[in-house]
């Protein structure tokens, strides 16, 4: 007697599902054929990106966190961030000037926004 395949197990329990059980896997196969078609999709887009950066060296910037850091970006720049859990990054877009300017990369303090005087009145 030859071990059955996982399609042949599948089915066998399939056929002994109650109905909601049944919708509760179909969903999930559904759920599981989306999430490779989007997975595809986004290794596309960094295969791309990875190809781009590596022929235009010039228009990536990386930036690591620190205390007061200050960076202007330009449109055609694509930034690296690699940013602990507890840090924030704030920027401010200046549509004129084309420009990303980065105010602050470092911890997340209580105040912070009241420091770079972006606090709430």
């Amino acid at each position: 007697m030859s071990t059955p395949t996982v399609y042949e197990m599948l089915q066998n329990e399939i056929r002994t599902l109650p109905e909601a059980l049944a919708e509760e896997v179909f969903d999930f196969v559904m759920f599981t054929k989306a999430r490779r078609v989007e997975e595809e999709f986004l290794w596309k887009r960094v295969k791309e990106s990875r190809t781009y950066r590596a022929q235009h060296p010039e228009d990536v910037a990386t930036v690591t966190p620190r205390n007061g850091i200050r960076l202007r970006l330009t449109w055609t720049t694509i930034p690296r961030l690699w940013l602990p859990r507890n840090y924030r990054l704030v920027w401010l877009i200046l549509e004129d000037e084309q420009v990303i300017d980065l105010l602050y990369v470092g911890p997340k303090l209580p105040d912070l926004y009241e420091r770079l005087g972006l606090g709430r009145e």
